[in-house]
């Protein structure tokens, strides 16, 4: 019946007012490979961008890595369609692992994108990475599972380097989490994450050695 329709003409890569792909809805619905080269055959495009989104169905699929479809699809995609973990969303500049940074129950999603070479250097378009996203957003599980990831993976130099990248404002990861008023991320970005204080950032140029004084009353000169 798929081929029928396809040979008669039907768009292989149309989406639905859900956003979801013909393509998508085969590897989630675990149909067999057969009905997957049929889409191939007929032009389906595992790692093509939604033209409304701009996501791919990668990205789509991290932004629910509590799904119970969510592993086994990623796994296909990547393993058996070799699509990029690391492509970004032309709109936005996110990456699979900006998605599922700021979703929710993403661990098992994380572990995997890391394992599949997720660069968390990486920076959207408005030069914020995925642990920038996690802690803009307030997922602090999130932010706390890439630091480790980070830190086991890439080492201390490349933590270090992310915690302290500035987005196009020039705030850092620090400075959200004071924006936030949130001590406990802070201490753990100042004393484990090498989070550099003495830089001045975001809107009115603010020390954040000055905004811990103001805030929370911190000896600056410790951190």
């Amino acid at each position: 019946m798929v081929e029928l329709l396809l040979k008669a003409g039907a768009d292989v890569n149309v989406y639905s007012n859900q956003q979801l792909s013909p393509f998508r809805v085969a590897l989630e619905k675990n149909c067999d490979q057969k009905l997957l080269n049929v889409l191939l055959e007929f032009g389906a495009l595992p790692d093509a961008p939604n033209p409304e989104t701009g996501d791919t169905i990668l990205q789509q699929v991290c932004q629910k890595p509590h799904d119970k479809n969510a592993l086994p699809v990623l796994r296909k995609l990547v393993d058996n369609f070799h699509c990029d973990v690391n492509l970004a969303n032309p709109r936005t500049g996110a990456t699979a692992l900006h998605y599922a940074a700021v979703s929710r129950n993403p661990t098992a999603v994380i572990d995997f994108l890391f394992d599949r070479g997720a660069d968390p250097l990486k920076t959207d378009l408005e030069e914020r990475t995925p642990l920038y996203g996690a802690i803009d957003k307030m997922k602090i599980d999130n932010a706390k599972l890439l630091i480790d990831k980070i830190r086991s993976k890439y080492g201390e130099a490349v933590l270090e380097e992310i915690v302290n990248l500035p987005d196009e404002l020039n705030s850092t990861c620090l400075s959200v989490c004071l924006a936030e008023l949130n001590l406990e991320m802070s201490e753990l970005l100042v004393h484990e994450c090498h989070a550099e204080v003495r830089a001045r950032c975001g809107i009115g140029k603010w020390s954040l050695a000055e905004l811990l004084v103001r805030w929370y009353g911190t000896d600056a000169g410790r951190c």
